[in-house]
């Protein structure tokens, strides 16, 4: 469990997903890119905690 955290929180570190690399200036898009970076944040919990349940 220690190395999932681990590297989650280095990933989370880098960037959030790579959010520094992608320029964006319009302020919707941004929006719109936080969003799908929080649903893919949210589902990778989901998977982590599923597979260390079983």
């Amino acid at each position: 469990m220690r190395s999932w955290i681990e590297c989650g929180f280095k990933d989370t570190k880098r960037g959030g997903l790579h959010w520094h690399l992608t320029k964006i200036t319009d302020t919707k898009r941004a929006e719109r890119h936080w969003l799908a970076i929080a649903v893919a944040t949210f589902w990778l919990v989901g998977v982590g905690n599923e597979a260390d349940a079983t």
